[in-house]
């Protein structure tokens, strides 16, 4: 415990901006806001004798819907019966990858349902596989907290395969 009747100083590397406060029993509270989700070092003084430092993890907050993007050619086309893909990067409202797990929602409307695969991989990027099997055009929705991403829905167009003579029979 250190005694209110010191002079403390806290800080982080980085342009952080810290709120040292004296709790008036021998303790303080620190505070500090970042917008750069990162590792941080912190430095703490008290009477200018230093305190042994500590690292400190700063996670994103949770994806937000204006920020997180969805890429990938799966998105406006795929041949039906192939596997087809695509990546939806979750950011949160400082520009911040969010690293965590998180949950995300994603629809096909069109002429036949699509059975998809949603695998977050717990670096910021959640990849999308799915295997259509009816020709059409189809709406994909990507939602995180139940609102469309940007650009969300997206016009998917399900193209037939090329015939192959080695699959192909008359009727």
């Amino acid at each position: 415990l250190v005694p209110s009747t010191k002079k403390s100083m806290a800080r982080l590397t980085g342009p952080v901006e810290v709120l040292v406060e004296d709790d008036a029993n021998g303790q303080y509270t620190i505070q500090y806001t970042t917008p750069v989700a990162d590792r941080y070092n912190v430095s703490i003084q008290i009477d200018g004798e230093a305190i042994p430092s500590f690292f400190t993890e700063i996670h994103a907050d949770a994806p937000h819907v204006n920020f997180t993007k969805a890429k990938g050619t799966g998105l406006t086309r795929c041949t039906a019966g192939d596997e087809c893909d695509f990546t939806v990067e979750l950011i949160d409202h400082l520009s911040n990858r969010v690293t965590r797990k998180s949950i995300i929602d994603v629809q096909f409307v069109g002429p036949k349902r699509v059975v998809k695969k949603i695998k977050d991989n717990g670096d910021g990027f959640v990849k999308a596989t799915y295997p259509p099997t009816k020709v059409g055009r189809y709406d994909v929705h990507i939602r995180v907290a139940a609102q469309d991403i940007a650009g969300s829905p997206f016009a998917l167009i399900v193209e037939s395969s090329a015939a192959s003579p080695l699959v192909s029979r008359p009727e």
